[in-house]
């Protein structure tokens, strides 16, 4: 597992990540207190999204510096254990990786849409899985 370097300096992204890291636990405690599952889901989108910025403009390992390259690993793997644990809780398995690649899926996607007619997207996706 890749060390984490306390002394170096974050961009924005890798901090926005890194707060939402560590609010986990928050997110947990209300969604269970609250009875209402929907934070959580809601905490997930968000973290997701985070990542998403974080891969965009902080490269991991195209990064000169080892330490900064054994950051971003440990903000990659915290992130993908934390969405993990947080699908866990409401019951749906996280994939491996995103089904379908992407060559698939815009084909995948123009046939449902031309067998699917009107249906909203999620569902035509839905019903091309196995």
């Amino acid at each position: 597992m890749p060390t984490a370097h306390a002394e170096l300096a974050l961009e924005q992204p890798e901090r926005t990540l890194g707060l939402l890291l560590d609010g986990f636990g928050d997110a947990l405690v209300s969604a269970q207190e609250s009875g209402e599952p929907h934070r959580l889901c809601g905490y997930l989108y968000e973290l997701a999204s985070a990542f998403a910025g974080f891969y965009e403009h902080c490269p991991v390992l195209r990064s000169a510096d080892r330490r900064v390259r054994e950051n971003r690993l440990l903000f990659c793997r915290l992130t993908g254990l934390t969405l993990e644990r947080g699908l866990a809780l409401l019951g749906i398995a996280a994939p491996e990786r995103l089904w379908p690649p992407p060559a698939q899926l815009s084909q995948a996607v123009i046939r449902a849409r031309s067998e699917a007619g009107s249906r909203p997207w999620a569902v035509r996706c839905c019903s091309m899985l196995p």
